[in-house]
Order: structure tokens, then C-alpha cells, then sequence
């Protein structure tokens, strides 16, 4: 389900035309709320390696769309808490 949500976002918001810092932004909410669901860490914990690669593709093409400062530390610091 997780990864379903992810790549959904990515198609949302991150390819195309929704590639712009508005999109990302979206993006980086969707990513945000997620990491804040009961037992989160449980689920990231237990992602196998073609799940993270997805996910890592995923906070790719949001760092490649995210603007320098706020924005690309947020991410940085989001990546970490999904753990790819």
C-alpha cells in the first residue's frame, strides 16, 4: 500500500508538467504525512530491495524537483526518515 501511495504521488506530482516546484511540494506533503502514520518506521523497516529502489527513485525526482534550501533539507532530511 505504501509503495502504491508513492508511486501515485510520483505520477501526481512529480512527472511531466507537475514536475515544477508546486508539484514537489505537494509531493514532499503526501511524503510527510505518510512518514506520521501509526507504525510507519514498523513498515519502512521491513521494505525489500526493489521496494527501496522505488522509494529512492521517488525522493530522486523530488530532489530533482525541489528548490535549493528549505525545500531540498526537507527532503534530505525525509529520505533519511524512510531510510533510502
Amino acid at each position: 500500500l505504501l509503495i502504491g501511495i508513492i508511486e501515485g504521488a510520483v505520477a501526481a506530482y512529480l512527472q511531466g508538467s507537475s514536475a515544477a516546484a508546486p508539484g514537489a511540494k505537494k509531493a514532499l506533503k503526501v511524503f510527510t504525512h505518510l512518514a506520521k502514520v501509526s507504525r510507519f518506521s514498523m513498515t519502512a523497516m521491513f521494505l525489500g530491495a526493489g521496494e527501496k529502489a522505488v522509494v529512492g527513485a521517488a525522493f530522486d525526482a523530488l530532489e530533482a524537483a525541489s528548490a535549493e534550501g528549505d525545500g531540498a533539507e526537507a527532503v534530505r532530511s525525509l529520505r533519511a526518515t524512510y531510510g533510502v
